[in-house]
């Protein structure tokens, strides 16, 4: 008896850890870039769209010199017109830390933007990497 309670215990926690390593696995799937991949774009003038998902407060803060938009990501569905109406162009989301920019990618994608990608690691990586933030309206 005492053995079976242990063979179910230790099969309870595998599904749980393949449970959680599935969750990650998916993470990991969402199309990306690197702030210093999107750095060297915009230094070579690629031509590309720069949509910040974050809050106007967050934007004011601190933000891209080169961003096209701030659309905060709960907002995106209201707000579908103010997107390239090309669905192939290159579209660069970004957020704080990537959270949000990368729900912000697989909507992008489900509502056929085939070239959408998430700034991994946000405008936190972007400060770390040492790369310019701008502050103010």
């Amino acid at each position: 008896m005492l053995h079976r309670k242990i063979i179910s215990l230790c099969l309870f926690i595998f599904l749980l850890m393949c449970n959680s390593n599935c969750g990650n696995q998916e993470l990991d799937i969402i199309p990306h870039i690197t702030v210093k991949q999107l750095f060297q774009k915009e230094q070579a003038s690629e031509k590309f769209y720069l949509l910040d998902v974050r809050y106007e407060d967050e934007f004011i803060e601190k933000r891209l010199s080169f961003t096209d938009n701030l659309i905060p990501y709960d907002s995106l569905r209201l707000y579908l017109d103010k997107l390239p109406p090309d669905k192939n162009i290159y579209i660069y989301s970004f957020c704080r830390s990537g959270r949000r920019s990368g729900i912000t990618t697989e909507f992008l994608r489900s509502v056929g933007y085939v070239n959408a990608y998430n700034v991994k690691g946000g405008i936190i990586a972007w400060e770390e990497a040492g790369f310019e933030i701008k502050s103010g309206k």
